[in-house]
């Protein structure tokens, strides 16, 4: 029992020192993430998040396989869950918030943009390479979106990219 209380407690003084959530309570202040306590926000994000991975793990199968139906749709679900498993650790309405941020809106749109075309390409059009267009564009997107969370990240990202006229 004594090493549960401590485990809690190294757990919450980690995730102060990271500041993920806003207040010390572990409850955002607008009363996001649906009144989940720490443990099941953290459950949740676990869940999602492993959800994501073996989505995006088996999305690798089928796109060797060249089922791109079958890719777009898990593709989908692994950046939805990825999304969704951050949002339960800052709350959805932050996460939210964050996506539609100046920085990042750009980079929000583009993961849609392409999870739109990878659909429209695999379920209407048929073309693998409108699917590996789409697949491409999610993951730069996706990339960016990571990048700007961090401190210079945008700048690192440029770098990186060789983009620094921009």
């Amino acid at each position: 029992m004594n090493q549960i209380l401590f485990q809690k407690s190294i757990l919450k003084k980690l995730i102060q020192m990271l500041n993920l959530f806003e207040s010390s309570d572990y409850e955002n202040e607008d009363g996001d993430c649906f009144q989940l306590t720490l443990s099941q926000r953290i459950l949740g994000f676990i869940g999602c998040a492993l959800i994501g991975m073996f989505s995006g793990f088996l999305s690798i199968f089928a796109i060797v396989l060249l089922r791109i139906r079958k890719f777009s749709i898990l593709f989908a679900i692994f950046n939805l869950m990825v999304l969704s498993s951050t949002g339960f650790l800052i709350g959805f309405k932050k996460q939210f918030r964050s996506l539609t941020d100046r920085k990042r809106v750009t980079a929000c749109i583009g993961m849609f943009s392409g999870m739109i075309l990878t659909f429209i390409s695999a379920f209407r059009w048929k073309i693998l390479i409108g699917v590996i267009l789409g697949f491409s564009i999610e993951v730069v997107s996706f990339i960016y979106y990571a990048f700007s969370i961090l401190p210079m990240g945008t700048t690192l990202f440029h770098k990186l990219f060789w983009w620094d006229h921009l």
